[in-house]
C-alpha cells in the first residue's frame, strides 16, 4: 500500500454511524506501552487509535437469534389473542357482549366514516345488514395477517447463529495506519509477526476479538488483486 493510498483510505475510514459515541474506543496505557515495544511510532499509534471505532463498527456481531426471535413470537401471540377477542365480540350472543359489539362498531364508524358507507346491493328487508361490519371484519383479517406474517418470520429464521464474519476492511485500515508516513509494517498472519501483534492490540482495544481470520482474508484478497508480474 502506498502512502497516498493509505492517506486516502484513512481520510474516509469512519462512516457516519461509526462516529457515534457507542463506538468510541481508546488504547489503554498498557496497550500503548506494548505498541511502543513493537516500535510503532507515536504518529502510527495516533492513527491506529483514530480507526478503533471503525474496527469496532465493522466487526460488531449482530444480535443473538433468540433476541431477534422473541419480539416476533410475542407479536404473533398478541395478534392471535387480539383476533380471537375481536372474533368473540363480533359473534356476541349475550346482552353485555352485544352492547360491547355495538359500542365497537360505533367507534369504528366515528373514526373511519368513509369506510362505513352502506352498500345498496346488500341492503335487504330479509337479512340484517350493518354497514359497519365490513370494516370490523377487515380489522379482524388484518390481525390475522399480522399473526401469520410474524409466525412466518419466526419459522423461516435460521435455527443456529450464522458463522461470525471476519471482514478484512479493518485489517486494511490497520495496514493504512502503519503505512501512511513511511516504512510500512509488512502484513503477515504469522504468529509473532509485528503486524499481527499490532492487529491483536488494535482489535483488543476495539473489543473485536481475534483478528487472525480477518488478516488471512485480507492477505488472500490482496494477493488475488495484485497485478501479475
Amino acid at each position: 500500500m502506498t502512502v497516498q493510498q493509505a492517506q486516502h483510505l484513512l481520510a474516509h475510514a469512519l462512516p457516519p454511524d461509526a462516529r457515534k459515541d457507542c463506538w468510541r474506543r481508546t488504547f489503554t496505557d498498557a496497550q500503548k506501552r506494548e505498541l511502543h515495544r513493537l516500535q510503532v511510532t507515536p504518529a502510527q499509534v495516533e492513527r491506529l487509535e483514530r480507526i478503533l471505532p471503525a474496527i469496532a463498527y465493522y466487526t460488531a456481531q449482530g444480535p443473538r437469534l433468540a433476541d431477534a426471535r422473541a419480539p416476533l413470537v410475542k407479536l404473533a401471540t398478541d395478534a392471535h389473542k387480539a383476533a380471537a377477542a375481536l372474533r368473540v365480540l363480533l359473534d356476541a350472543s349475550d346482552e353485555a357482549m352485544q352492547e360491547s359489539r355495538l359500542r365497537l362498531l360505533e367507534a369504528i364508524e366515528a373514526r373511519h366514516p368513509e369506510r362505513c358507507q352502506a352498500d345498496p346491493a346488500r341492503v335487504s328487508f330479509f337479512h340484517r345488514y350493518d354497514r359497519r361490519e365490513p370494516e370490523a371484519l377487515r380489522l379482524l383479517a388484518t390481525l390475522q395477517d399480522v399473526e401469520q406474517a410474524a409466525s412466518h418470520a419466526v419459522e423461516h429464521m435460521p435455527r443456529q447463529q450464522t458463522r461470525r464474519v471476519s471482514p478484512p476492511y479493518p485489517v486494511q485500515l490497520i495496514d493504512a495506519a502503519l503505512s501512511a508516513d513511511g516504512p510500512a509494517v509488512p502484513v503477515s498472519a504469522c504468529a509473532g509477526s509485528p503486524f499481527l501483534e499490532v492487529a491483536v492490540l488494535a482489535y483488543d482495544a476495539a473489543g473485536a476479538g481475534d483478528p487472525l481470520r480477518a488478516v488471512r482474508q485480507y492477505l488472500t484478497e490482496s494477493n488475488n488483486t495484485s497485478p501479475e508480474k
